[in-house]
C-alpha cells in the first residue's frame, strides 16, 4: 500500500493495518521529511490519546493531516506507533 499526497509518496508498505476504516503504515515506512510534528493532542476512548502531525510541501500545509497512537490500550496495541493519513492523501497500491 502507499500514501500518496500531491504526486509524492508519504508512506509505502505491505504490512499496513487496516483498523476502523483507517489505513496505518508501519513508522519505518513513513519520509518523515513531510510531517512536521502538531502541538495537538486528542483521546479516543476506544484507542487512548492521539498525536497529530501537519503535512507540510514546499507550496503547502494541511493542518493534523496524520496521526498515531503513542500507547494505545491494549486491544489494538497492534498500531502502537503506526501512522494514518487524512484529508488529501490517497491510499493504494
Amino acid at each position: 500500500m502507499k500514501a500518496i499526497w500531491q504526486g509524492h509518496v508519504l508512506a509505502a508498505s505491505n504490512h499496513v493495518i487496516f483498523m476502523g476504516g483507517q489505513h496505518f503504515f508501519p513508522p519505518e515506512s513513513v519520509r518523515r521529511n513531510f510531517l512536521v510534528p502538531s502541538e495537538r493532542r486528542t483521546r479516543d476512548d476506544w484507542r487512548g490519546e492521539i498525536c497529530y502531525f501537519h503535512l507540510q510541501s514546499e507550496d503547502r500545509q494541511i493542518t493534523d493531516a496524520a496521526w498515531y497512537y503513542p500507547a494505545p490500550v491494549d486491544d489494538v496495541a497492534a498500531i502502537s506507533g503506526y501512522i494514518a493519513f487524512g484529508e488529501g492523501v490517497v491510499i493504494g497500491h
